[in-house]
């Protein structure tokens, strides 16, 4: 006898992500080390270098710039670092408490500044989690539709008919080229690719050419 498959086990398709909508800021003073911890939402990882570098000029004569990101739909690039403190005790509860609030394209840093007090390393550990709570607490999270890129050439008999479709279904337009056709390239909510595709086969009696 086969098994039968139990629809209500099916799992739901992802359609968004969870990030934040700006940066935030959190200020904390444990025992005279001055901990500031900010939080921003990340476009591309190439975004990550850079704010390594502008969080390091903010914060010159800091004693730690700790810093962790997550980033991808699925969650599957990551990376923590622990700038000088105990192997374990920054970048990695900075990166658990991301996860925790089950983020995504954010990156994190937690800044020391020594007070003179040892904290020890289970210390370390609850001061920059609890530093990375509290800054993604105090920012706004949002849900971001999951984007696709769609690429397409049309004849410019056509064109007009599906401008307003372009921008009706578009997040947004990274190219419009014009030659002999017209080539657009832009980002389209994943759960409306296919729909958008149809869409334009319809409109253009199926001369338009996806690529």
């Amino acid at each position: 006898m086969k098994n039968k498959i139990n629809e209500n086990c099916v799992p739901e398709i992802q359609r968004t992500i969870k990030t934040i909508q700006s940066s935030s800021n959190f200020e904390l003073v444990i025992k005279k080390s001055k901990f500031i911890a900010d939080a921003f939402p990340l476009k591309s990882l190439d975004e990550a270098g850079n704010l390594i570098s502008f969080v390091r000029k903010k914060y010159p004569d800091a004693s730690h710039h700790c810093f962790a990101y997550v980033f991808g739909t699925q969650k599957e690039l990551y990376r923590c670092n622990d700038d000088g403190e105990p192997s374990g005790t920054a970048g990695k509860p900075i990166l658990q408490t991301i996860l925790y609030f089950d983020l995504t394209n954010v990156m994190v840093f937690v800044t020391r500044y020594f007070g003179g007090i040892k904290l020890g390393a289970s210390g370390l550990v609850r001061a920059y989690a609890e530093c990375a709570k509290m800054v993604l607490s105090s920012a706004v999270i949002i849900e971001i539709p999951i984007l696709k890129e769609i690429v397409f050439e049309v004849d410019y008999l056509y064109f007009p008919k599906i401008k307003s479709l372009i921008l009706e279904y578009l997040q947004s337009v990274e190219e419009t080229y014009y030659s002999n056709f017209v080539k657009v390239r832009g980002m389209v909510s994943e759960e409306n690719y296919l729909i958008f595709k149809k869409i334009l086969l319809n409109q253009t009696s199926g001369k338009i050419l996806f690529k």
